[in-house]
């Protein structure tokens, strides 16, 4: 047989359901169907029961469920969770005899409430009652879902671009760096190639400058070529 609860458009006013996120006013409502299913009066199975109607895991049940419950949409006597206002709200039939003694005693509860907001309202120099006030935003809560949770993707580190130096900063640098190299031939080289080192696109030309001062130390300096007077000194024996 299929089972059937009522829902009143009344929600879009009520605080204590629309200060719940979207985690929380689902909760609610799956409560109110595992209600109808379990008991048909407002009871709730224990918490165990619950979390398996849900299929959800048994921690996850019991943070929400406390919290229906200090939003009073959920009450607990003695062990037991009922739906608030489930009789008044959830009969059977709307010929009901006692519908008309429900419908008056839910106007006489949303007269109260009316009534405390206006006095709350004079207390605190405000003008708007308490079913017109905008919900608090609540922050959204991770549901803890049943096995592991997907990842959130990792961001891609951002890539610093590179800027081609000029001139003066490569003969800057090579002047602090205190080598040999000549800035033109090191700009000219690179501008024919593309700013690549082997195929890939250069990233610090600095460091490009350092590895050329490497290949320069690496070199065999050439043999100076001895003069006339050098030889014949040599020959003789003698020092100049």
């Amino acid at each position: 047989m299929r089972l059937w609860l009522r829902l009143y458009t009344e929600v879009l006013n009520d605080p204590k359901v629309q200060k719940l996120n979207g985690d929380a006013f689902k909760f609610w409502i799956n409560l109110l169907c595992c209600a109808k299913e379990y008991s048909n009066d407002g009871i709730l199975p224990n918490i165990d029961g619950i979390a398996f109607h849900l299929r959800v895991k048994r921690d996850y049940a019991q943070k929400y469920l406390q919290k229906m419950i200090e939003s009073g949409l959920v009450d607990y006597d003695v062990n037991t969770y009922i739906i608030h206002g489930w009789s008044t709200r959830q009969y059977e039939s709307d010929n009901d005899p006692t519908a008309l003694d429900r419908k008056r005693r839910e106007r006489d509860r949303k007269r109260d409430v009316t009534q405390m907001s206006r006095v709350t309202n004079e207390k605190c120099h405000a003008n708007v009652t308490l079913t017109e006030q905008i919900p608090e935003q609540i922050p959204e809560q991770i549901p803890e879902y049943i096995g592991e949770a997907p990842a959130s993707p990792t961001p891609a580190p951002k890539v610093k671009s590179f800027i081609k130096p000029t001139l003066e900063e490569v003969r800057a640098y090579c002047v602090e760096r205190g080598n040999s190299i000549n800035p033109q031939s090191f700009i000219d080289f690179y501008v024919s190639n593309g700013w690549k080192v082997g195929k890939n696109a250069m990233k610090d030309w600095r460091a490009a400058v350092r590895t050329w001062e490497q290949r320069d130390d690496g070199k065999q300096k050439p043999a100076r070529k001895l003069t006339w007077e050098e030889v014949a000194a040599m020959s003789e024996g003698r020092t100049l």
